[in-house]
């Protein structure tokens, strides 16, 4: 399938990515990689797609950047659409956008529901190793059980970054805020009014890739907040881990946490909160097109002044993906109203073309996956040619390289490698070497 607009082509494929978020209801939004807008100049990609999930969750965290509340739970279904355009090639300055949305169910006494939706808009530059962003987005969140939680937000977040092959790190900082038009609150005069906050963050992000496959992630920030009731302000310290362990060809380890230390600036004792979400789910991946996730979830929540809480989440959710669209990986955060960082892509080097071809008349899609696209995240779909072959390109850092293909689902080992190698799993990967430029 194939569409024109302005002289641009807009390509359509499968491809897929790991399962980011199983429990979006969106306050801060994903800021994504991505570039410069340039109409009518470059090939154009989209993505589509749709997250169905449902399980059970013993309390509910309300709002953890206003308060931490929690409320009963119960059995829940939740659907997630979303769509996201960009440049496929733009050379060095990039943009990409989107749009993601959520809404959840509960079967309980109230039939509680949750909507959330954020919309997106990043541009990124690089240049000499490094990268720089800027990215923005606008998020709703609706509760019917609870109106006064009803908000609307938005952010904008600059970063830096410089990595390699195997590791990136990202220094950010930005702003972000909210406002909940149904919730009156004092302000520092006593005057009343619509409460609002507005909040700045620095901190550091950093990804490293252990092995041939495994992807560990771990973010620090510091965060302040003024909120319209100085009740509320306050300062916190962040962290966040997300990790993903290859267990096989088709399935995977996730892991992640995200924790939050806050003290409260104008409180006549100095009190303090503690909030703490870990998780850990098991990726199963039939096909490029497709993934299953099972999935617990753990929320623990301490307050000097009130008794600790704890919520408990067991999910199983599907995730399909359409569309064209090259995106980094992204792991899951089990987090309903924190950011959800997905990492900078690959930062350019001494790049070569390198020429995929495979004879394959019969099937329907052809994959190339290896050790230079973390086997899949994203693969390189090939196109047909005539004859019944499969052809594709891609850039490569000089050095030797491990991969296969995957005809419609089927891992094969490439005909074409001169060299093979034992995968350790009773099958075979080719060897690909990729010589550097000449002088």
């Amino acid at each position: 399938m194939r569409f024109w607009i302005c002289g641009s082509e807009i390509r359509s494929g499968w491809r897929w990515i790991g399962l980011a978020g199983l429990f979006v209801t969106g306050s801060s939004g994903w800021p994504v990689p991505a570039g410069p807008p340039r109409a009518c100049a470059a090939t154009l990609s989209h993505e589509f797609g749709i997250q169905a999930s449902g399980g059970y969750e013993s309390d509910l965290v309300v709002d953890p950047d206003l308060d931490f509340e929690a409320i009963e739970g119960g059995p829940f279904a939740q659907l997630a659409p979303w769509i996201e355009l960009g440049p496929e090639e733009l050379g060095r300055l990039t943009w990409r956008l989107g749009t993601r949305a959520s809404w959840q169910s509960f079967v309980n006494a109230t039939r509680r529901r949750l909507f959330g939706q954020v919309a997106w808009l990043e541009v990124q530059r690089t240049f000499a190793g490094n990268a720089l962003r800027l990215s923005g987005d606008f998020s709703l969140f609706d509760d019917s059980e609870r109106p006064e939680v009803r908000r609307r937000g938005y952010a904008l977040e600059l970063g830096w970054a410089r990595g390699g092959a195997r590791w990136r790190a990202e220094l950010f900082g930005g702003i972000d805020g909210r406002r909940y038009p149904d919730l009156i609150s004092p302000d520092e005069m006593g005057v009343l009014g619509i409460y609002q906050e507005i909040s700045w963050n620095v901190g550091l992000a950093t990804t490293h890739r252990l092995g041939r496959e495994w992807i560990v992630s771990v973010d620090f920030s510091h965060r302040g907040t003024d909120a319209r009731d100085p009740l509320y302000d306050a300062g916190s310290w962040i962290a966040s881990l997300r990790s993903e362990l290859p267990l096989g060809r088709r399935w995977a380890l996730q892991i992640s946490g995200w924790g939050q230390w806050r003290r409260f600036d104008h409180r006549n004792v100095d009190e303090e909160d503690r909030y703490l979400q870990a998780g850990a789910g098991f990726v199963w991946r039939p096909s490029p097109r497709m993934e299953w996730l099972a999935r617990y979830g753990f929320a623990h929540f301490d307050r000097s002044s009130l008794p600790p809480d704890d919520s408990h989440r067991v999910e199983i959710g599907v995730r399909v993906r359409f569309g064209s669209r090259s995106a980094p990986d992204g792991m899951p955060v089990w987090n309903a109203s924190a950011l959800t960082r997905l990492e900078l892509p690959e930062l350019p080097s001494s790049e070569r073309p390198v020429r995929f071809a495979l004879q394959a008349p019969d099937a329907q899609e052809v994959l190339v996956v290896g050790d230079f696209n973390d086997w899949g995240h994203p693969p390189l779909v090939l196109e047909p040619a005539e004859g019944g072959g499969w052809v594709g390109e891609i850039e490569l850092s000089p050095g030797t390289y491990q991969y296969l293909y995957v005809v419609d689902g089927e891992w094969t080992t490439p005909p074409d490698a001169q060299l093979t190698i034992d995968d350790g799993f009773g099958g075979r990967n080719g060897l690909l070497q990729v010589l550097p430029p000449g002088p």
